[in-house]
């Protein structure tokens, strides 16, 4: 963008000066694809700093959680000062497996002594 800017006042000379201000686009957090967990797992430590060059910091909202069966989305919270959007990611958390016994056999335990 280039704004131009004219000064003048009775009495004093007049001029005219141009001013350049580059306004940057403000980046998006990128973050590595995670893995589905499976319910009840040790919670995932979501990374602090993002994968761009220069990384961008910040925090997660809300806190992860592995018990809940589905795909959540997490909110990536940039920290101030920086030139960021919010970021996001999904995680998925799939059930325990059920074991279903249809049948049961009895089998006795021989001990020699």
């Amino acid at each position: 963008m280039i704004f131009s800017s004219s000064i003048s006042s009775s009495g004093f000379c007049s001029n005219t000066t141009t001013l350049t201000i580059t306004v940057n686009p403000q980046a998006t957090p990128l973050f590595t694809d995670v893995s589905p967990l499976c319910q009840g797992a040790v919670a995932l430590v979501l990374p602090t700093a993002s994968n761009n060059i220069p990384p961008i910091s910040g925090v997660w909202s809300p806190a992860v959680n592995v018990n809940a069966v589905g795909t959540s989305t997490y909110v990536f919270v940039p920290s101030a000062g920086q030139c960021s959007t919010n970021g996001t990611l999904s995680l998925t958390v799939k059930p325990l497996p059920v074991l279903v016994v249809f049948n049961s056999v009895i089998i006795p335990f021989l001990i020699t002594i």
